[in-house]
């Protein structure tokens, strides 16, 4: 049987290289195809030159924030309803409420989070009718 995961493509913004890389691991280890930028420019860039079934961005990153790609993202007709999921070490400073909704962000984790979750919830955003 194959898994429907091994041909979802996720693009991951994160500017510390270390859990940028544990995201990309797990989720790889999951069967998603995982492409890893450091920077919000490159993450931009990166939608520009090809297609992603769903976004995992840091919220404070150089050159462009996880709100300035998720802006790109709701604005562009190409991309408008690809799912785009924060992650955050903010998690007392941000408000959940004022960041998910429908030209927002589509899922919110903050750091730290368990392999586990990650999964779990790019899992639950790609597919919520087998989860």
């Amino acid at each position: 049987m194959i898994n429907a995961s091994e041909y979802l493509k996720i693009l991951v913004a994160e500017d510390n290289r270390v859990m940028g890389n544990v995201i990309k691991f797990n989720l790889e280890r999951s069967g998603f195809d995982v492409f890893l930028v450091y920077d919000g420019r490159a993450a931009i860039e990166r939608l520009k030159e090809d297609t992603f079934d769903l976004v995992i961005t840091d919220y404070q990153m150089p050159h462009a924030s996880g709100e300035d790609i998720c802006r790109y993202v709701r604005l562009d007709s190409a991309h408008r309803d690809l799912p785009v999921i924060l992650v955050s070490a903010k998690g007392i400073e941000l408000q959940i409420s004022g960041l998910v909704g429908p030209d927002r962000f589509t899922r919110v984790i903050f750091k730290p989070f368990s392999p586990r979750e990650i999964v779990k919830v790019v899992s639950e955003v790609l597919n919520p009718t087998s989860v």
